[in-house]
């Protein structure tokens, strides 16, 4: 009875504040929605409901959402952010941090996270080509964003070995990876993101063992790679990084 009950009071909750301007965010992008209006007051109201459904619906046992269901999610907000000005970036950006911590204290934040981040990224790798040289600095700011949130959840999950993984399997499938597609300018965004976010968020924290696991898909990508660009820039972010900071390192090997 108190199931039934629950699930009522979901579903209740659901239909009140449903987002009907993502609706055909669900079904398919149409220009039209409100998620993408070139109205302000419009896209501010669809994003404000579309977290309180998100919040609502992340609380089902199985976490809510289905990959094909964040990929439209993803185009949607894609282009609501593709319309906004520069100042309601913020306002996106506390939206996606919302989104992260809900799960962030739930039981299934690995998969369900993971599952946000790699249709994330399957998103921007699609549209990446399309984005204007005026557009591309918002861009820029939330993929780097997205990556210290998901370093962020490393953390709160106390950089559990499998978590890091499956974190370090998505990054070399979705961008490493040369059948992965991802176009160069966001492969080099990321690689001069990576060593800042996570020295940012676990420098104090992550042991010289650690930060091995976290270079090594680079480092495997680099003795592999005919990609010379690729190898290039992978030694001009990565590992002129590591060698930037070898004498602190040395010392962390010391103390340990």
């Amino acid at each position: 009875s108190s199931f039934c009950d629950e699930g009522k009071r979901v579903r209740k909750a659901e239909r009140n504040v449903f987002p009907l301007e993502f609706v055909g965010t669900w079904r398919q992008y149409n220009k039209k929605q409100r998620s993408a209006s070139n109205e302000k007051p419009i896209r501010t109201k669809a994003i404000k409901k579309l977290r309180k459904y998100i919040s609502v619906r992340s609380q089902k046992i199985n976490g809510g959402f289905t990959g094909d269901e964040l990929l439209k999610l993803w185009k949607g907000l894609f282009y609501c952010l593709w319309m906004q000005d520069k100042p309601l970036l913020h306002f996106l950006k506390y939206f996606l941090w919302v989104y992260l911590f809900i799960f962030s204290i739930d039981s299934l934040i690995p998969f369900v996270v993971f599952l946000f981040l790699e249709t994330f990224l399957q998103t921007i790798k699609r549209e990446w080509t399309g984005i204007d040289r005026l557009r591309m600095d918002m861009f820029f700011q939330l993929v780097r964003f997205v990556l210290r949130n998901s370093f962020e959840m490393m953390k709160m999950k106390e950089w559990e070995t499998s978590v890091v993984t499956r974190f370090l399997e998505l990054l070399t499938a979705q961008v490493l990876h040369s059948t992965s597609g991802a176009p160069c300018g966001l492969q080099f965004h990321i690689l001069d993101l990576y060593m800042t976010e996570l020295a940012a968020v676990g420098s104090a924290e992550l042991t010289a063992a650690q930060n091995l696991t976290f270079i090594d898909p680079f480092c495997k990508t680099a003795s592999k790679t005919k990609d010379r660009i690729l190898l290039k820039a992978i030694c001009g972010s990565i590992f002129s990084a590591i060698v930037d900071q070898a004498p602190f390192v040395i010392e962390d090997l010391l103390k340990e």
